[in-house]
């Protein structure tokens, strides 16, 4: 009698300890280091995390994007014909970044602006 109230005990905590188990890896993440990530709850913004270690509800939260915060450089190639009617190659570069300001509010930020306002 007393094994089988052992047994049933055991039996109710480890059904929860398995689901804990299973859902802790995708409640924990890291941001690496000139990162940040944009955290919607539902399918709705709901944070903005920088980096280091953090948690979210599973199922519930998930990670909408990682912005880099690292200054960018694209270049390109371009061939323009002067007045005298002579071809000439220019490289062009433009070095760009995502702003750290958050503003008054979330919303405000340049990492907020940067993923849900411009395309590219």
């Amino acid at each position: 009698m007393l094994f089988s109230g052992i047994i049933a005990v055991l039996t109710s905590l480890l059904i929860p300890i398995i689901i804990l188990l299973l859902l802790l890896p995708s409640a924990c993440y890291v941001v690496e280091q000139q990162h940040a990530v944009i955290i919607e709850r539902l399918g709705k913004f709901n944070r903005i995390v920088n980096a280091g270690f953090h948690m979210k509800v599973p199922v519930i939260d998930r990670k909408a994007a990682t912005v880099s915060l690292r200054t960018m450089k694209n270049g390109f190639g371009i061939d323009v014909k002067t007045q005298d009617n002579v071809t000439i190659g220019l490289e062009v570069s433009a070095q760009y970044h995502v702003s750290y300001d958050m503003g008054a509010g979330p919303a405000d930020s340049g990492i907020y602006k940067s993923y849900y306002m411009l395309q590219e």
